[in-house]
């Protein structure tokens, strides 16, 4: 959610002239990756969860975001606009393959007759990462918003 609500106006502030090519990009990005990264999580949490199991599904998960927490930081470190363009697109392809792997496997713990409720105890849940842009508001007295968002997004 950070990331949703702090990116623009941080790339805005660190490459002013590209923030027409900002805004396109990361519609692209965004919609693009974001759909690619969940399709490609659930079919890669499929063929893992085939050979170890179930837990193969959190393997994916977990890979994503060791794999999306560098790639975040070396976005906004990026001192080249492309350059960061091109890591917050491997980043976010990294990061938003959770969301089919978390799915199945809450399909599949949850007994039939209560599926519904644990997708709404899950959707109730990921309320709570709303409260992470207002941590990053918090810190950026302190850290600038380039540096609250490289404490607070990895670490999340």
């Amino acid at each position: 959610f950070s990331i949703a609500v702090w990116n623009a106006p941080f790339f805005r502030g660190k490459f002013p002239l590209h923030q027409g090519e900002f805004a396109a990009l990361n519609a692209l990005v965004v919609a693009g990756g974001g759909c690619l990264s969940s399709l490609a999580g659930g079919l890669l949490a499929d063929r893992v969860a085939g050979v170890v199991g179930r837990r193969g599904n959190m393997w994916v998960c977990a890979g994503g975001c060791l794999i999306a927490a560098p790639l975040f930081l070396l976005a906004t470190s990026a001192g080249d606009f492309r350059v960061a363009m091109l890591f917050y697109l491997l980043q976010v392809l990294a990061a938003e393959c959770w969301i089919g792997p978390t799915l199945s496997l809450l399909s599949s713990l949850a007994p039939a007759r209560s599926r519904g409720v644990a997708q709404g105890i899950f959707a109730m849940m990921t309320l709570v990462g709303n409260a992470a842009p207002v941590v990053v508001s918090l810190l950026i007295p302190y850290f600038s918003l380039g540096g609250a968002l490289q404490r607070a997004v990895p670490g999340a």
